[in-house]
């Protein structure tokens, strides 16, 4: 297999970044300006407790899809030479792997860091800035795999005959996922700063402002808007 260059892994994070960029600003911009008296930074959000492992299904899968790439590039062996020949790739890609894998398990401990306490019975531990950043943390982290395995999978195609005529397919996956998951983080952070909020002073959240994914009721078996 052909080696990654560093330009190309640069070029991974720096999509990644600007990819997360994108969808939450672009996300949050929208409701902005829609609502501005309800979207300041400090807001607390109804958007569960933290982020858990029941039901943070996205960040669940770009902490074990991170260490399962970074550990496999390291460490791992194939018989079709899918692994790149030189260490030094391996090793940084291994290492790139486990960064986006570190960025997503930060996501809860963000979102508890700028938790706002409460005094009411509610479930209101977050704010608009911590729910966005925790956000953050999550789509850096899968957009950054998606594009490690996108570079990955075009210099194992040009190096390796095995999977060659499979390229235009994984490429088209790749993509898939891509559009699916944006969407889905779009919709949810969509919707729970849309219907989420707190009203200032008030122990109750306020009406949803239109159907959400997120239910309002102040429950232990409501459902989370965590990623």
């Amino acid at each position: 297999m052909t080696s990654i260059s560093a330009g190309e892994i640069a070029n991974v994070v720096r999509f990644a970044f600007f990819a997360t960029l994108l969808m939450v600003l672009g996300t949050y911009g929208a409701l902005f300006f829609k609502e501005k008296a309800l979207l300041s930074p400090g807001r607390r959000i109804v958007a569960g407790d933290a982020w858990t492992p029941t039901d943070s299904w996205l960040t669940n899968v770009s902490v074990i899809g991170g260490v399962f790439g970074g550990a496999w590039m390291t460490l791992g062996a194939s018989p079709l030479a899918l692994l790149p020949s030189d260490p030094v790739t391996r090793g940084a890609m291994g290492i790139l792997f486990l960064i986006f894998a570190a960025a997503a398990g930060l996501a809860p401990i963000v979102y508890a860091a700028f938790g706002a306490s409460s005094a009411t019975n509610l479930p209101v531990t977050g704010t608009v800035f911590g729910y966005l950043l925790a956000a953050a943390a999550t789509i850096f982290s899968f957009t950054g795999q998606l594009a490690a395995l996108w570079v990955y999978v075009l210099a194992y195609a040009n190096g390796a005959a095995p999977l060659q005529q499979a390229k235009t397919w994984l490429l088209v996956l790749l993509a898939l996922a891509g559009a699916i998951v944006a969407f889905y983080v779009i919709r949810v952070m969509y919707s729970a700063l849309s219907t989420d909020l707190v009203p200032v002073g008030e122990g109750g959240p306020k009406a949803p402002l239109r159907p959400g994914l997120v239910s309002d009721a102040p429950s232990p078996k409501r459902r989370s808007a965590t990623l």
